[in-house]
């Protein structure tokens, strides 16, 4: 996406394949946190014009069994300065 566009995103459902109860035990966002904002499962990007580059962002699902699996899912938000995207 460009500086100064706002991106809707909705994050997929989850599920247990056992069935327990699944929980989002950490997310971090990073320094993306600035212009996010929302609440699972739909959130909303505004990167101003000093956001760009990479954005690492990770997302922990931790189920509600006695012996709890984590399983982590990690992705990058790559933000492009809208200045240079124009010039070429």
């Amino acid at each position: 996406m460009l500086t100064g566009q706002t991106l809707n995103i909705t994050l997929p459902e989850y599920k247990d394949l056992d069935g327990d109860s699944v929980t989002i035990s950490k997310l971090n966002w990073g320094a993306a946190q600035s212009f996010i904002t929302g609440d699972y499962p739909n959130f909303i990007l505004n990167p101003g014009a000093s956001y760009f580059g990479d954005f690492p962002v990770s997302i922990t699902l931790t189920d509600d069994h006695p012996s709890p699996k984590s399983t982590t899912a990690s992705f990058k938000i790559t933000i492009i300065l809208a200045e240079a995207h124009n010039s070429n």
